[in-house]
């Protein structure tokens, strides 16, 4: 509907006028000429002024415009159903202060219409009733409408929330369970040393790992690390974190954690915080 309301607002001034343009070739000779040319006028001149429609203020005077040439014609043609044109002009209203002045503005219309019928035609009195009783019935309907979208948009909001923090427990419970079997696996032999180091760094936020033997001073990377594994031979490692050391400026990380397996140093990298929870990182040992 609010793709169609210019087109609506354009087409509505544009039968006011040839209405006018119309009745005043067949009824009102005496002023067929200027109403003709006023009635053009006033087209062109509402579309000229079009832009203020997008104006939160300068639009009420576009409107006034409509106002003071309806009644003019009203007057001069002496067709009081001319002020009918006003009334679909009220459902382009679009907030309260709109409502307030489409109001003023169609009680006027109205009143120098039924002032010019001689106070006879109450018609429409029960016509402008009818209208604003299905105005203020689609403005309740609409603040309705806006309360339930917002009530539904907090409670997407809640369910979303509710789904990334069971989604982190899911991812949480899943890197136990894996790393759980893979540390029982190492220990036990039956899982490769080059296997292993792939599953600690599929499943640890780091940035990368060593695995250390002991025995043989074998090595083994994985991850974005820049510098020769080889300088581990000069440290007499130990399980702890490593943090502010002379390990930690050779190496480029902030923080290395240190866990032992069998005859295996496990070295995990973080470079700038470590990002995995500490009973994750209790499972190595």
């Amino acid at each position: 509907m609010s793709s169609n309301i210019p087109l609506l607002r354009v087409l509505i001034r544009f039968i006011l006028a040839l209405s006018i343009i119309v009745y005043v070739q067949l009824y009102n000779f005496d002023f067929k000429i200027p109403l003709t040319l006023l009635s053009i006028a006033y087209f062109v001149g509402t579309l000229i002024l079009y832009p203020l429609h997008s104006h939160k203020f300068l639009k009420h005077l576009l409107f006034l415009f409509d106002v003071l040439l309806i009644n003019y014609f009203i007057y001069t043609t002496g067709n009081i159903y001319f002020s009918l044109f006003f009334i679909t002009f009220i459902f382009f209203a679009e907030n309260l202060i709109d409502l307030v002045l489409m109001t003023l503005y169609t009680i006027s219309i109205f009143g120098v219409a039924i002032y010019l019928s001689g106070f006879f035609d109450f018609t429409y009195i029960f016509i402008t009733l009818g209208f604003w009783l299905m105005l203020l019935k689609y403005f309740l309907d609409k603040n309705l409408l806006e309360k339930q979208k917002e009530e539904i948009n907090n409670l997407a909001k809640s369910l979303y929330v509710e789904n990334l923090k069971c989604n982190d427990k899911s991812e949480f419970y899943r890197k136990f369970y894996d790393l759980s079997t893979a540390v029982r696996m190492f220990k036990s032999g039956k899982l490769d040393p080059e296997i292993f180091i792939k599953e600690l760094y599929e499943n640890l936020n780091c940035n990368g790992i060593v695995l250390f033997n002991i025995n043989t001073k074998d090595k083994l990377k994985k991850g974005l690390l820049n510098f020769d594994e080889a300088v581990l031979d000069d440290f007499n490692l130990a399980p702890k974190t490593y943090a502010n050391d002379y390990l930690n400026l050779i190496t480029g990380c902030e923080f290395i954690i240190v866990r032992q397996i069998n005859d295996y140093f496990i070295l995990v990298f973080y470079k700038s915080a470590i990002l995995d929870d500490s009973e994750i990182l209790d499972i190595i040992k």
